[in-house]
């Protein structure tokens, strides 16, 4: 979480409220994702980011100009990520703002047997990254003998010496929380720390309209 400013100091780029809500003080420009901004104030011009076209990160703007925003994504705390010269990388639908004195590029993890990928942006630099999500945050640390393995709908970031997967079993859709959308399965090895969401409750596809125990006593 940034700290907010001391009287007489100048705001950072960044301060996330207490509400779950993001305050963003842009003296040039900033990323921030399209359909959060509450309000905001000040001369201020977006655009799309060419990079991103064609991506899930579309959403992402780069907001030109001084000014002030609110940002709010409804149902979800945004959370603050600094950054002092190390790399994160970043799942698309988990972005909600970006300190453009960062570098980045795209570096998404590919499901060829399906023809489809999960997008990923790899963040670098001195700056702040931050994220959006429903509730506490998991770290996981990998190391060379203990891979990860998690859904791709659960991925929110990673850093460290990372290498991600996707994993082409699908017993594993038995073994794993049953998931309706049939995310990819990732695993990731080498040394580093992932971070995911608790998975919220799910029930499987053949599961949808059979009345259950909790259902009978509604």
């Amino acid at each position: 979480m940034t700290a907010a400013a001391a009287p007489g100091e100048a705001r950072p780029l960044f301060h996330v409220r207490s509400d779950g809500g993001l305050e963003v003080a842009s003296r040039e420009a900033v990323f921030v994702r399209k359909g959060s901004v509450v309000w905001y104030a000040g001369k201020v011009q977006f655009s799309h980011e060419p990079a991103f076209q064609g991506t899930r990160f579309e959403r992402i703007l780069r907001a030109e100009g001084r000014g002030n925003f609110f940002l709010s994504d409804i149902g979800k705390s945004a959370y603050g990520r600094p950054l002092a010269g190390q790399s994160l990388h970043v799942e698309a639908s988990r972005l909600l703002a970006l300190d453009t004195a960062l570098t980045f590029r795209l570096d998404p993890i590919h499901d060829f047997r399906n023809d489809r990928r999960v997008d990923v942006l790899k963040v670098h630099g001195h700056g702040t990254v931050v994220l959006s999500i429903s509730g506490s945050l998991l770290g996981h640390d990998v190391s060379l003998d203990f891979p990860l393995i998690v859904a791709a709908r659960d991925l929110v970031a990673w850093s460290g010496n990372l290498v991600p997967s996707v994993v082409e079993d699908r017993f594993l859709e038995e073994v794993m929380v049953p998931d309706p959308v049939g995310a990819p399965k990732i695993r990731f090895e080498g040394e580093g720390l992932v971070l995911t969401e608790p998975p919220r409750a799910r029930r499987r596809a053949s599961d949808v309209g059979r009345t259950t125990e909790s259902d009978r006593r509604t």
